[in-house]
Parts: C-alpha cells; structure tokens; sequence
C-alpha cells in the first residue's frame, strides 16, 4: 500500500474544475483518491490510464491530492485546474415584525445537468435538484424574529438562481355564533317601604273604611 500527497499551488483561492489524469500500473482495486475536501473517490487504471474530474473548493492558495492504493510501477500525474464562478448564491430579506410566516423558495438552473442543490434558510437545511425548464421549489412555515432571514444555495455544477418570497400568516377571526334577538330585560322590583309607614297607611285606611 503506497500513501502520498500531490499539491498543485493555484493564483486565486475559490471554486475550482480539477481534471487528474493517472498514468502507471495499479493491481486490483485501483487507487483511492481525494482532492481537497471532496469525497473520497476510486479511480481504476485501464491499459494504465485513468481520469478523474472534479469540482471543488480548493485549499487557500492550493488543491490537495491524497492519493492510496497498490502500485506496480511509478505513477505518473497530469493536473489541471480552471477557477469557476462561486456556486453559493445568497438571499437577505428583512424581517420587519416577529410572527409566523410562509417561505417559499425557487431554485432555478441553467445546466441541461441535474443540479443537485444544498439549499439553507435560516438554520434549516434542505437538498434539491434543479434542472432547465425544471426548477425546485421550497415550501415551510417558519417563526421568525424581527431580524434577517438568510437564505444560501450551493450548487453542485452552476451556480442556482434564487426567488425567496415571504408572507406572514395571520390568525383566524373567530367564527361568528348566529345572530340572537336581545333578550327581554326584567323589570325592577318595587321598593318596599318602611315598615312603620305600612302600619300607618293600614290604620288610614281601617278609619276611613269605618266612617271615623
């Protein structure tokens, strides 16, 4: 087992296409190759030659190759690597009030190519395919404060395009019960008076009935 790293400087840290080209003898099982922080990957060698492509992030100011595998004879390596446009594409939209709101987000490509993309809004992640004339779309109810929503996509191949809209989700009015006529209201009742003053009015009324 034979274990070694290749680094290729490079002018401009950043998203790149590498393309390896693999010349020598390996037994079976081939050779297992890493460049930068990509996977792990397995090359096979047919009639001593191999290829590998790639797109990557590269390592400040350097793509890294971690290259394992059982070699019969020198292995010979042609690098090449072309700087490409960044494949994050962020969104900022501010929140004015805190509240529940409906996000929606339509990621779009240009590439004839599935574009598998790593999709992010807020701290929610999620992982879509785009393709032309075919976009993803993202729906989610989300409670957000009265902040920034930051919404990030990354491409595997081209760089997406992004539509983020959103819409606050108001409460429901309370379902209004059938109309009632007002209820009748009761009537007071009568003041009662004094006591004494009932036993008088009584006696009044005794004398007058008895001609006195």
């Amino acid at each position: 087992m034979v274990a070694f790293v290749v680094r290729r400087h490079i002018a401009t840290r950043g998203f790149y296409s590498v393309r390896v080209k693999f010349i020598g003898r390996a037994v079976a099982g081939g050779l297992r190759v890493r460049v930068s922080r990509a996977p792990v990957e397995r090359v096979r060698l047919r009639d001593r030659h191999g290829a590998l492509a790639i797109r990557v992030w590269s390592h400040g100011y350097t793509l890294v190759l971690h290259i394992r595998g059982h070699l019969e004879a020198r292995l010979r390596l042609q690098i090449s690597a072309r700087h490409l446009p960044d494949p994050d594409r962020s969104v900022k939209k501010h929140i004015a009030t805190a509240g529940l709101y409906k996000v929606r987000v339509v990621v779009s490509t240009t590439s004839d190519i599935a574009n598998h993309v790593k999709l992010k809004i807020g701290t929610t992640h999620y992982l879509v395919t785009a393709r032309r004339n075919d976009p993803a779309t993202v729906t989610a109810e989300m409670q957000l404060a009265a902040s920034v929503l930051a919404v990030k996509a990354s491409g595997s191949h081209t760089r997406p395009d992004m539509t983020v809209r959103l819409a606050k989700i108001t409460a429901a009015a309370p379902a209004e019960g059938p109309w009632l006529p007002p209820r009748a209201t009761r009537r007071g009742r009568r003041r009662r008076r004094p006591r004494l003053l009932r036993l008088v009015l009584l006696c009044r009324r005794g004398f007058r009935g008895r001609g006195i």
